[in-house]
């Protein structure tokens, strides 16, 4: 969408991932919204939630780029019938 704000052209895959993302965002509210009263997590669950996602994005992004774009090379070829390099 800022591309489109800006005046660059957007392809259409990129209007369908950003209306995805709107639809996926807009599903998750609607199931996680609530109109009855609830209570704020208590200070060490938080901390909890906090050291898994920290856990999580470090596990992820340990991951080298090389690494990634190969496997993922190597999925695609396989998938088409081409031999990987």
């Amino acid at each position: 969408m800022w591309a489109a704000a800006h005046g660059r052209r957007v392809a259409r895959d990129e209007w369908r991932g950003a209306v995805l993302t709107v639809l996926g965002l807009t599903g998750l509210l609607l199931t996680t919204s609530s109109t009855t009263s609830s209570a704020a997590l208590d200070v060490r669950t938080t901390l909890l939630l906090a050291a898994a996602t920290a856990a999580a994005i470090a596990a992820l992004t340990a991951i080298p780029a090389a690494s990634r774009a190969s496997v993922a090379a190597g999925l695609g070829a396989r998938h088409r019938g081409i031999r990987p390099r």
